[in-house]
Order: structure tokens, then sequence, then C-alpha cells
């Protein structure tokens, strides 16, 4: 990766991720490139936890941030994906922290039903 006259040139990178097509009956996870344009946002990354991918580090903001804003976004797609989260992190989230994102999001209505699920 590299800047260029203040863009993050990440060609090369998305170039290596072509020889990586899902297979059958394999899952392959999706992701979402954005940059910080709010506190919410910048908080995401001020304790990211480091993601390989393809030998590169990727920062991600923590799952309990990405469930509450999932629910915050509020299509039934990203209710899904919020469920989906939940589920496979179930054992390690803290849930305290999610509250306080839920809280903070106004979506502790859409969190409580994600529990009942």
């Amino acid at each position: 990766m590299e800047f260029d006259n203040g863009v993050l040139r990440i060609d090369k990178e998305l170039s290596a991720l072509d020889e990586f097509v899902a297979e059958r009956d394999r899952m392959t996870p999706n992701f979402e490139l954005w940059f910080p344009k709010n506190e919410y946002d910048s908080r995401a990354l001020d304790d990211p936890l480091v993601a390989d991918v393809a030998g590169h580090e990727l920062n991600i903001s923590p799952p309990e941030q990405q469930i509450a804003y999932k629910l915050f976004l509020g299509t039934e797609k990203d209710f899904e994906d919020a469920l989906h989260l939940y589920t496979v992190f179930r054992e390690q989230l803290d849930t305290d922290t999610l509250e306080i994102y839920t809280e903070g999001l106004e979506v502790t209505d859409r969190y409580a039903e994600l529990r009942r699920t």
C-alpha cells in the first residue's frame, strides 16, 4: 500500500485478491473498506483488531462495534450480518461494551431482538 497525493493506493493488494474465488460449499468472507468520517468511525480504529488478508495486515473494528453498527444500519441484510457476527463471536464478546455501543447508536430494541433470535 502506498499514498499518492493523499490517496491510499491498494491496487496491487486488490489485484492479489483476484486469486481468491469462492468454491462451492465454502464460505468466503467479504468486507467493506471505508475511511473515518466522524468520531464514531474514528473510534472504530482506535483499538483495532488486526486481520491477516493475503499476507497483509488490515485493521478492523471490534466485533461489538460491528454488530451495533450493523443493527444501526437497519436493513434485513445488516441484521443477518449482525446475527452472524453475534453467533460466531458469542463466547468472546464483551457484552458490556456491546451494550454501550447499542445504547449509543440507539438500537437497544434491535439488540434485544438479536438476542432472542
